[in-house]
């Protein structure tokens, strides 16, 4: 039996619900203005029908935690997405998805995420013995069956309520709508986050020798694409785009190419070329960087070197490395843990240059964070492109051959390690990026690595200055 729609009008001849379209289409057809929206439940049309902006004064907290769920047609499961913040320097205190499967819960699409998110929020909030908490949602029973304004009927609501009403026990709960889709920084990057989850740890490596790679969203994939095109390791270019899928060509220096399809309403990227040839590496070894975890990173990685990668090893080899790293954006976080398993891996290639690749490019990330500090930092090493271009911030001194920070930024971070470190991440930056990823149309000046040992010596001189950066600037 089909059930019938619920229609709401926020600007007609009468506002309220409405229960056919019949009745509904009297009320808006020929209103200037008419603002209305079918919905499958009363609760939702309530929802958006009575929805205003909330103003919640943050600083009353310790925490502020963003959560989200996420369902997806034809795609088992729920996914689930956290960001923590520390509520006055809203630092980033915990980010992270994960996917539920629970038989109960399918039937009510992507609230048994959300509810999932905000329970790991508390239980997180707990563990790390805070007293405080606000919890800024997008569906509204998670406020309304927390505090029994709605009667929890279903079986998710009726979970949520009890496991709710345990977690809240001794801390204090705050709840603040944000309006889903609704360009909130925090709100769309945690949705992005639950998609990633119900898709991530799939890749799966095809009998025709292609890779899929899901939960890999479509801002991410185009950001990537344009630092790909900046290294000059790789042109990609596109091929075709249509409403639900971009078709990419991605060419290395030896002529071979892979095609990239981008299926949008997955979230999937299919990577199809000779499956013997380095460019399908060098391309599944870039999209890595998009995966939801850095657990994924190395199971990916493992794949597609068809060796296996002990976890543990390597995350023992970061502690080793880097031993003041924090957890990072999840795009350079997993950057930095690839790097770690190149580190570690002693197979053999004709060019080595793509295990040094992901540390270049955290050396342009880790100095962009560290203008971001000054007060006017990033207009000064920005060109009207969005390109990095940090050597207006340094002078040239022919003694020594090296470049220096200028003068008035030195008299603003006031402190020799932190200048003398800024000194050498640009000079690292500058001699070893460019060389090695700046190349012309026709490759002719690409500088590649050549063996283990060089790929070691230079990660090594990368992970020490990264090590510096977590601790004088996090």
């Amino acid at each position: 039996m089909v059930k019938n729609k619920v229609y709401a009008i926020k600007a007609g001849r009468k506002i309220g619900l409405f229960y056919s379209w019949d009745e509904t289409e009297k009320m808006v057809k020929g209103f200037p203005g008419a603002k209305f929206k079918s919905f499958m439940t009363e609760e939702e049309a309530e929802e958006w029908l009575n929805f205003t902006p909330e103003k919640v004064d943050e600083s009353k907290y310790e925490l502020v935690g963003y959560v989200d769920g996420s369902s997806i047609l034809n795609v088992d499961g729920y996914g689930s997405g956290v960001i923590i913040l520390d509520a006055f320097s809203k630092e980033i205190l915990f980010e992270g998805g994960f996917k539920g499967n629970n038989n109960d819960f399918k039937s009510s699409k992507q609230i048994p995420g959300e509810v999932e998110a905000c329970l790991y929020a508390l239980k997180w909030a707990k563990e790390n013995k805070y007293k405080s908490i606000l919890i800024k949602y997008d569906y509204a029973g998670i406020e309304n069956w927390a505090d029994g304004s709605w009667r929890a009927k279903t079986s998710i609501a009726v979970y949520y309520k009890k496991r709710f009403n345990i977690l809240s026990r001794n801390i204090k709960v705050a709840f603040s709508k944000v309006k889903a889709h609704s360009n909130v920084e925090f709100n769309e990057r945690v949705d992005r986050i639950a998609k990633r989850a119900l898709l991530s740890g799939e890749h799966v490596e095809n009998i025709d020798g292609s890779h899929s790679l899901k939960g890999i969203s479509d801002v991410d994939l185009k950001a990537l694409i344009k630092i790909i095109n900046e290294d000059g390791l790789i042109k990609v270019l596109v091929i075709n785009e249509e409403s639900n899928k971009i078709r990419y060509r991605f060419i290395n220096e030896d002529g071979e190419s892979a095609t990239v399809t981008y299926y949008k309403k997955n979230m999937l990227c299919l990577v199809q070329g000779k499956s013997d040839s380095n460019i399908i590496n060098q391309s599944v070894s870039y999209l890595v960087s998009l995966v939801s975890s850095n657990e994924a990173v190395i199971d990916i990685l493992s794949e597609v070197n068809s060796k296996s990668i002990d976890k543990d090893k390597i995350k023992l080899l970061l502690g080793r490395l880097i031993p003041h790293f924090e957890r990072d954006k999840q795009i350079f976080s997993n950057m930095l843990f690839q790097s770690i398993v190149n580190y570690d891996d002693n197979s053999e290639s004709f060019d080595y240059t793509f295990k040094i690749t992901p540390v270049l490019r955290l050396s342009e990330y880790y100095l962009a964070e560290i203008f971001e500090t000054f007060d006017g930092g990033r207009e000064r090493v920005v060109d009207n492109k969005g390109r990095h271009r940090f050597g207006s911030a340094f002078n040239y001194n022919a003694v020594t051959n090296e470049h220096e920070l200028r003068v008035e930024f030195v008299r603003a971070l006031n402190s020799f390690e932190k200048v003398d470190l800024v000194n050498k991440m640009y000079s690292f930056y500058n001699k070893s990026r460019s060389p090695y990823v700046h190349v012309g149309d026709d490759f002719s000046s690409v500088k590649i690595v050549n063996s283990n040992l060089e790929v070691k010596m230079v990660l090594e001189a990368a992970f020490e200055l990264f090590d510096k950066y977590y601790t004088y600037f996090v």
